[in-house]
């Protein structure tokens, strides 16, 4: 017996069509490769409004540890990010958006958490991944912003 009639009979007694699939590969890598998916640089932003709050829901549910910690705020890798937006919903001030939905006035903050995020990680620093008291005050800024 050959090896293309082992194939033969594999396939037959598996049920696999190794044929079909090889076809359904290359015919998917050919249309990948014309048309290119760009990743989003910055898939989610940790705008100003988490500033003098710093809640931290949003590293609890964080399944890659993306957000890192400054004194007043958390910010996001955007090298780390896998764009889940499980985040998203648990922010209790809403300071979190995708970067496409990002409201004009927090556009600053896309270059702040990138630069931030990337000098932090780069210093050795560990990504926050558990829940931490908010800041004193951040009840009152989070009525201040309406929340």
């Amino acid at each position: 017996m050959n090896i293309a009639q082992v194939w033969l009979s594999i396939d037959i007694e598996t049920g696999i069509d190794r044929r079909g699939i090889t076809e359904l590969l290359e015919a998917s890598t050919a249309v990948l490769s014309r048309n290119p998916q760009p990743r989003n640089p910055m898939p989610h932003v940790v705008t100003d409004k988490c500033n003098g709050c710093k809640f931290t829901d949003c590293v609890e549910v964080c399944p890659v540890a993306c957000f890192y910690e400054l004194d007043n705020q958390v910010v996001i890798h955007p090298d780390d990010c896998i764009d889940c937006m499980a985040c998203v919903d648990v922010c209790p001030v809403h300071a979190i958006y995708e970067e496409q939905d990002l409201p004009p006035e927090f556009a600053k903050d896309v270059e702040f958490n990138a630069v931030q995020s990337k000098q932090l990680k780069d210093s050795g620093a560990a990504a926050i991944t558990a829940r931490k008291d908010p800041l004193p005050g951040a009840a009152e800024r989070k009525k201040a912003l309406g929340y």
